[in-house]
């Protein structure tokens, strides 16, 4: 290695430690947002919220990672609405990135907290589509929440910080997520892949479609889907395949009655959640489905 390469990775390192990059957002082109890579998905979802007669954003193939750390690579709320984020070809979304935190830094080198986050507000005409998604890692911030969640009036616990590395859907929120592949992601306690914590409020329901569960891990439930109390989704035509929850010590359950619990599945739901799960197959996971509700099918 070269002097000269040693340097010009090291002020790459620096930089995305210390910058977050910004680019400038095309002209929608016949009705559409193009994010090339090398630039910012959030700041095109940020002009079709603006943009009322420009509702679609389509990534292009490439990997995109963040910046800087924060609390998630994209996200959605209440602005948002009624937008669909779409990949044309191989794209990856990744929580990762070496350079942006210290190796010691808990997580790393994941530098959100979710890959993609949908808050209140978010009705059935948003649309996530063709994305692969990972690189979730357990990492937490509380950092800046007003920017991804402006809805103040809304409680925010731990779980609404750690759970749902690759995807956390909150509050009054009910996007439609297609032909997903959501792999290689970890978070602590629950929900390495998609976390819905509705909070009662359902409505609606989160409906998930031909997505692929793959290699996802979580320390106590819901390794690919974690429906919490009061929450609702529809899981149709998707494939669960080697997920493993209770990878650690249960905190949760010791916290509440003084004893661990390991017998959670791949898909959590929770008391007073509905879950209806239509056409999945399940392979070579650790359990397939818990259900503390009585209304799933």
């Amino acid at each position: 290695m070269t002097n000269q390469f040693r340097l010009t990775i090291c002020l790459a390192a620096f930089a995305a430690a210390h910058v977050c990059r910004a680019s400038t957002v095309p002209e929608p082109q016949h009705g559409i947002y193009i994010v090339q890579p090398g630039e910012s998905i959030q700041q095109a979802l940020d002009a079709a919220a603006e943009n009322p007669a420009v509702k679609i954003v389509r990534v292009k193939p490439g990997t995109y990672a963040p910046s800087c750390h924060g609390q998630a690579l994209v996200h959605f709320n209440r602005r948002h609405d009624g937008i669909t984020l779409e990949a044309e070809g191989d794209v990856t979304l990744t929580a990762q990135n070496p350079f942006v935190l210290s190796k010691d830094a808990p997580g790393w080198p994941a530098a959100v907290n979710h890959v993609v986050y949908f808050g209140d507000g978010i009705s059935s005409n948003t649309v996530l589509r063709g994305f692969k998604i990972t690189g979730a890692n357990g990492y937490i911030t509380d950092e800046d929440t007003a920017t991804i969640e402006p809805d103040e009036t809304l409680p925010k616990g731990l779980f609404f910080f750690s759970d749902g590395g690759a995807i956390k859907i909150f509050g009054r929120s009910y996007p439609r997520l297609e032909n997903l592949e959501i792999h290689d992601c970890f978070s602590t306690p629950c929900a390495g892949g998609i976390s819905v914590q509705h909070g009662g409020h359902a409505e609606n329901a989160v409906a998930i479609s031909h997505c692929v569960f793959r290699h996802l891990r979580a320390q106590v439930t819901g390794a690919a889907v974690d429906l919490l109390p009061g929450s609702a989704a529809e899981i149709i035509n998707c494939l669960f395949t080697e997920n493993f929850s209770d990878t650690g010590v249960n905190s949760v359950a010791l916290l509440a009655t003084g004893a661990p619990t390991r017998n959670h599945g791949v898909i959590t739901v929770f008391p007073k959640s509905k879950a209806l799960v239509k056409n999945c197959t399940f392979t070579a996971n650790r359990n397939a489905i818990d259900d503390q509700s009585a209304d799933s099918i």
